[in-house]
């Protein structure tokens, strides 16, 4: 199963890593391997990609997020809320970075300021409130 999981990996990296190899300082191409490699649980290689593709373009919200959902997954919360933070400077427009931070508030026990990212966050984006609403919710657990 393992093998037939890398083949799937590497199908899906080689022709992003070709598109790197002629496009190096392009930040969109990293973050997509990245992406790739966290999608098949490869946390180690996805942070690698991420923080390089950080790296290329100052505030480039993809990657900083990206990092945070992969701190998240990894129960890295405060190393998540710090690239949160750093997205919703990147982009203080964007509801799913305010959602985003608004579910690492409820983990760290942070209610005040989860509710504050939650409105913010529906300001921003109505639609979000069904993805939201179990934050809020009594009886429900955090899902992460």
């Amino acid at each position: 199963m393992n093998q037939l999981i890398e083949r799937e990996l590497e199908a899906k990296v080689n022709p992003l890593m070709k598109t790197a190899i002629d496009h190096p300082a392009d930040p969109e191409v990293l973050n997509k391997i990245g992406v790739a490699y966290a999608r098949y649980g490869k946390y180690s290689e996805a942070e690698s990609w991420f923080l390089k593709s950080a790296a290329l373009k100052e505030n480039y919200l993809p990657a900083l997020n990206n990092l945070g959902n992969l701190y998240q997954l990894q129960k890295k919360y405060e190393n998540a809320l710090a690239f949160y933070e750093k997205a919703k400077k990147a982009d203080e427009k964007n509801a799913l970075v305010y959602a985003n931070l608004a579910v690492i508030y409820k983990i760290l026990n942070r209610h005040e300021e989860m509710k504050n990212s939650i409105e913010k966050a529906l300001a921003l984006n109505p639609s979000l409130k069904e993805k939201t609403d179990f934050l809020t919710d009594e009886n429900s657990q955090t899902r992460a």
